[in-house]
């Protein structure tokens, strides 16, 4: 309540008409949404990674500006390669940890907001959080995918 809160007098500040503050409050809460299940996931697919003792790396590729997740595994590999957003870097909203990643915080997202969507909101600008959302249902998608496979694998072991 206390995000949304700072988000209403944020874009108050800045003299938003509601309607765009509408449309933005319903793109924050959809990428909040997908992360949520994105996280869920995540956890549980490494916990089953942990009892299966498969090996997870991710690592950035600094040359392209994009990120580069290899997943090597026992059974299959899978490559994402050169993902680029239009306006910004992708490393400035993702961080990778091995077997954590920590997607977009509210205040990053508050301060593209700021720096960008307020101050020229056109369809460019729509393209750009189209892309995040599409990035995210496309990582969300994978990990279930990769967490059905693991699932099957537990029950054969």
């Amino acid at each position: 309540m206390k995000f949304k809160r700072e988000f209403k007098f944020l874009i108050k500040k800045k003299n938003f008409k509601f309607k765009k503050f509408k449309l933005l409050l319903k793109i924050y809460y959809s990428i909040k949404n997908l992360i949520k299940y994105y996280k869920i996931i995540k956890l549980n697919n490494s916990m089953i990674k942990s009892k299966l003792l498969i090996k997870t790396y991710s690592y950035f590729n600094f040359l392209t500006n994009g990120l580069d997740l290899k997943y090597e595994n026992l059974y299959q590999d899978f490559n994402t390669n050169n993902l680029i957003f239009k306006h910004y870097k992708i490393k400035n909203l993702i961080i990778t940890d091995k077997n954590n990643l920590s997607i977009i915080k509210f205040q990053q997202f508050l301060n593209i907001i700021d720096n960008k969507y307020i101050n020229e909101f056109n369809e460019d600008s729509l393209l750009d959080i189209f892309y995040i959302n599409l990035f995210l249902y496309y990582n969300l998608i994978l990990e279930f995918y990769k967490n059905l496979i693991n699932t099957q694998l537990l029950k054969i072991n």
